[in-house]
């Protein structure tokens, strides 16, 4: 699977796991809602500044959102 896809995936599941939506994760991050939606798709290559303003948003660690570790429901 292309990182970015696993990356969006895990974003997406990670931000459904602390029942946020979109819009809240993009005023949290700064970060426009239809280009979130883009990387939840794996549409966009995004930045580590961005891959950290989501973690930290989502209050779980960058490493987290690229491995996919304890991320599975459970």
């Amino acid at each position: 699977m292309q990182m970015a896809v696993k990356l969006g995936a895990n974003i997406r599941l990670m931000r459904n796991k602390v029942g946020m939506t979109q819009e809240v994760l993009a005023r949290d991050t700064g970060i426009d809602r239809a280009y979130l939606n883009g990387i939840e798709k794996g549409q966009h290559n995004i930045s580590v500044r961005t891959l950290l303003k989501i973690a930290a948003a989502l209050d779980c660690e960058a490493v987290q959102l690229l491995s996919g570790v304890y991320l599975e429901p459970e």
